[in-house]
């Protein structure tokens, strides 16, 4: 069963319908965290301005954390964890790169970055083999998990930095930035929208893609699609025509959708927005703090996801609770 997360100061899994179903405690504040399907949690916390990997089992327990050696004072960016339990994660300022660590926190290899931060990661299909990056001058790119690059992409206009990527099940990828962008799985670029000069808060923040490869966009005015809402959910075809646009009424950070097609949305203004397959929103929360990026469980039969904000607590399967998932 999926379960949907959000991170603000701690992490939260919820259900579907809105109802949290365990809060964990962190060490600092969370900007990014993801899920696999064992349940285990890996997030990037801010600690006293430094920059931190923790890992958490399924009950919300923290496992183990990770200061990275090359400089304390880094920020990071985006993080990802496989099935095998292995954590990919990128940093910027003073360590520019992206790096992987094992299943027990030791780091397996580092890929610097010397003059460009790296602020989004996320992987390519199960069993894939690949991650995608994104850095802050809009570049994108591919390679393997053992650090081989295939791929590297310009921003093509706009220097505002990757915000978020998506994936779909056939390794086309998508990239939110000052553009919207679906790339194939050679690197070529399919369609583009909104390449355009602007503010650096003007474009496109959140990307997502369901099983039938329709694109869900958060937009803050979005460039080349004018007549829109200035803070808007876009839903595109495959293709990369417009469908639907829904009004958020506050800035969009990122979005998700589950396997129903189910769309929910992190907005600055301290709430979670859920829509459904046609645009209509369904329920909106607080999480108990501003969130920024939301994740949702890979599909796995019994299992449950996450959004990000604060204690530990039982955790519940419907009104039953339970421990010691895995």
């Amino acid at each position: 069963m999926q379960r949907l997360y959000v991170n603000t100061a701690g992490w939260k899994r919820y259900a579907l319908d809105g109802t949290v179903l365990l809060e964990a405690s962190t060490a600092g504040t969370v900007p990014a965290l993801a899920v696999d399907t064992q349940q285990r949690v890996a997030t990037i916390e801010r600690v006293n301005f430094s920059g931190e990997v923790h890992r958490y089992d399924a009950d919300g327990a923290p496992v183990w954390s990770y200061t990275n050696s090359v400089r304390s004072s880094s920020s990071w960016g985006g993080v990802a964890i496989d099935d095998d339990g292995a954590i990919y994660f990128s940093s910027s300022v003073n360590a520019n790169g992206f790096g992987k660590l094992s299943a027990a926190g030791t780091l397996q290899w580092w890929a610097a970055n010397v003059s460009r931060s790296a602020t989004e990661l996320t992987f390519g299909p199960p069993d894939d083999g690949h991650i995608f990056f994104g850095l802050d001058d809009g570049v994108s790119g591919k390679q393997t998990v053992d650090n081989q690059q295939e791929w590297e992409l310009s921003s093509s206009g706009g220097s505002q930095q990757v915000s978020q990527i998506a994936v779909d099940a056939d390794g086309y990828s998508y990239i939110a930035a000052r553009f919207l962008r679906k790339v194939s799985p050679t690197g070529t670029v399919l369609w583009t929208h909104g390449v355009s000069s602007g503010s650096h808060y003007t474009g496109f923040r959140g990307v997502a893609v369901d099983q039938d490869g329709n694109v869900y966009a958060v937009a803050e005015n979005p460039p080349q699609l004018s007549g829109l809402d200035p803070d808007v959910l876009l839903k595109f075809s495959p293709s990369g025509n417009l469908l639907w646009d829904a009004p958020i009424n506050e800035r969009g950070e990122s979005v998700v959708v589950d396997a129903d097609g189910d769309i929910y949305v992190a907005a600055r203004g301290f709430r979670v927005h859920k829509f459904g397959p046609d645009g209509n929103e369904v329920w909106n929360l607080n999480p108990g703090g501003r969130p920024t990026a939301l994740a949702i469980t890979p599909v796995s039969p019994g299992l449950d996801a996450y959004l990000g904000s604060d204690p530990i607590v039982t955790a519940y399967l419907g009104d039953t609770p339970i421990t010691n998932l895995l």
